[in-house]
């Protein structure tokens, strides 16, 4: 399954195989009831500025989900899942192609990744864990500045 769109969205349609689905851009619900059936999360973001040193809302939606990545940028994504070992990176359709083979032929290697990719969000990217933590450091800049 294929979400979202894009200016070369017909391109891969048009090379993708016949048992390829394109549902198109697919709101919240629809990306978790499809994440709950997905092994891997691909992120195709191509090269500049804006993805090579920011994390998307895509991948906190992968890791959430316990999907390793698989993201065809360098910078900020490519070190978060090589640092974290929940996902890989790639640099071309030959390299994605492996990638996916890698994780299809090993379940452990899935299995574990699965899991980094959870530890991951839990650490990182959970709303709740993330709020309470601002929260925290604002009242010690607080009572920093009180003293």
């Amino acid at each position: 399954v294929m979400c979202g769109s894009g200016i070369h969205l017909d391109e891969v349609k048009a090379k993708a195989a016949p048992n390829c689905v394109f549902p198109g851009w697919v709101e919240k619900d629809h990306i978790a009831s499809l994440s709950a059936c997905a092994s891997l999360g691909i992120a195709p973001y191509f090269t500049s500025i804006t993805y090579t040193r920011n994390t998307p809302n895509k991948v906190g939606e992968y890791l959430s989900a316990s999907l390793p990545m698989l993201v065809g940028v360098t910078g900020t994504m490519q070190d978060l899942v090589e640092k974290h070992h929940c996902g890989m990176y790639y640099k071309d359709g030959a390299e994605l192609t492996e990638a996916v083979l890698r994780y299809y032929n090993d379940p452990a290697l899935l299995e574990q990744q699965s899991k980094n990719a959870r530890a991951l969000y839990e650490a990182r990217f959970n709303g709740d864990i993330i709020n309470q933590q601002m929260l925290d450091y604002v009242a010690e800049v607080v009572e920093t500045y009180r003293a």
